[in-house]
């Protein structure tokens, strides 16, 4: 087994919103090392799959929604770098890897809140990360950086 080492770390947000006065808004947080895929092996028939947390808490805000970046990449097949070596991953908003989480642009969407989040509770949202097998890449560590916007 090569060894290789690949995460996502996931930046502080940035808001996107008018705030009434300091008591209203919301705070969002993001799981200690953003979205950890730990060692992969290049050699394996199965894909890596791992989940990274979003926590949030809003007051006196209505829906709201949270855009992931691109990170390294131009586009959502997004890629994590070791030097000027890429390993293909993405983010999902769902188990099934159906959905890829990005900004509502060409084949991706975004988390959105079906009705206004109650005020002051924490909200703990799944990020789905996947890393596709047979991929012929070199021992290393892997890492993206990718910006979470919140809009309310």
């Amino acid at each position: 087994m090569r060894n290789v080492w690949c995460g996502v770390v996931i930046i502080a947000a940035m808001f996107v919103g008018e705030q009434a006065s300091a008591a209203d808004g919301c705070t969002v947080s993001v799981e200690a090392g953003g979205v950890g895929f730990g060692s992969f092996n290049p050699l394996t028939d199965l894909p890596r799959d791992t989940i990274g947390h979003i926590h949030y808490n809003c007051t006196n805000v209505g829906n709201i929604w949270i855009d992931l970046s691109k990170g390294y990449s131009s586009s959502y097949a997004r890629f994590m770098k070791s030097g000027t070596k890429e390993l293909l991953y993405n983010l999902y908003l769902d188990e099934a890897h159906a959905t890829i989480w990005g900004d509502k642009s060409v084949g991706t969407d975004h988390y959105a809140t079906a009705t206004p989040p109650s005020n002051g509770v924490d909200v703990d949202v799944s990020v789905h990360g996947n890393i596709p097998v047979q991929q012929n890449i070199s021992a290393g560590t892997y890492t993206d950086t990718i910006q979470v916007t919140i809009t309310f």
